[in-house]
């Protein structure tokens, strides 16, 4: 804008629509951009809030993984330890079984030799037991011969 030059310089007025004309742009220009400084620092306070908001749900992530592993490295020690302990116990029965069976074969020997110790001591009984019938039935049957075949009394006399 060029201003109309007067007696003692330019044109007040002019000069003065003008700087209120600029004035007022200027104004207008700086509302605008206070405008839009404070769209920005709302929009940047949203965003610090919302980095906030996610840094603290990264933390909480990172707690949560960090206990979901402390979780499951205590369940493989505690599987771990389960399963050590069912070997053990396995190996422990496996021992008891094994104890029981050697003393069941041996009282199964013993029971054995006992059994045939006594058939041994049956036969033996039975053996002496036909003897002795043997000798009585014989002694019988001498007594019997000798009843029916000895001279009779009056045989004897004559």
């Amino acid at each position: 804008m060029e201003f109309r030059k007067r007696l003692y310089g330019y044109d007040v007025n002019q000069v003065n629509e003008s700087v209120d004309s600029l004035k007022q742009e200027y104004e207008k220009d700086l509302a605008l951009k206070q405008a839009r400084l404070d769209e920005l620092t709302n929009e940047n306070r949203l965003l610090i809030a919302k980095i906030e908001e996610l840094n603290a749900q990264l933390l909480q992530y990172r707690d949560n993984v960090q206990s979901v592993a402390l979780a499951l490295i205590s369940a493989q020690e505690t599987a771990k330890q389960t399963i050590e302990d069912a070997q053990k116990k396995k190996r422990e029965e496996i021992d008891r079984l094994s104890t029981d069976v050697k003393k069941w074969e041996a009282r199964g020997e013993q029971v054995r030799a006992e059994l045939i110790e006594f058939e041994e001591a049956i036969l033996d009984i039975m053996e002496k037991y036909q003897s002795e019938v043997n000798y009585l039935a014989s002694k019988d049957v001498k007594r019997k011969y000798f009843s029916d075949h000895a001279p009779s009394k009056s045989e004897k006399t004559a």
